[in-house]
């Protein structure tokens, strides 16, 4: 016959089994949400990046003498592209309308088209504004971003 510290051996062991599983089964669910959060910042912080960078290449790509300028929008100013270059007549219109960021491609001096405006990102402001004669500031909901424009400097404005 067994003693006692024997026969509680089994037993023993048992919950010290089941303490192990319950302690690797919390970390598993720890570290599945802290991976969770962490994807969700990094997916949010590459689409806060996305359109701002979206915005300052749209302005870089029309940067030359007299393409880039501001314009009354429905909710704001408007950031005017025009294609001087070409000689197209037309030119590429972002503006914020009812909490998205617009882009139209339309006939210069013609009326905005929310209608028919494809839609660039969703945010809650967007704010351009000339900082210098050759500096843009454009401020979202996301951010700001600065874009410095060359061809003010080839017109001695800056």
């Amino acid at each position: 016959m067994g003693t006692r510290s024997q026969k509680n051996a089994p037993v023993f062991a048992m919950a010290l089994f089941a303490l192990l599983l319950a302690c690797i089964l919390a970390l598993v669910v720890l570290g599945g949400g802290l991976y969770g959060s962490l994807a969700g910042a990094q997916r949010q912080n590459g689409q806060v990046r996305a359109s701002l960078t979206y915005l300052s290449t749209r302005v870089r790509a029309a940067d030359c003498a007299g393409a880039v300028r501001l314009e009354d929008g429905p909710e704001g100013p408007a950031l005017i592209l025009a294609e001087p270059e070409t000689g197209s007549g037309y030119e590429t219109r972002i503006y914020l309308y009812e909490g998205r960021l617009l882009e139209d491609y339309a006939p210069a001096g013609s009326a905005l088209a929310p209608q028919d405006a494809q839609a660039v990102a969703e945010t809650c402001c967007f704010e351009p504004a000339w900082r210098a004669p050759s500096l843009l500031s454009i401020r979202t909901g996301e951010g700001t971003v600065l874009v410095a424009l060359r061809s003010a400097e080839k017109e001695g404005l800056a």
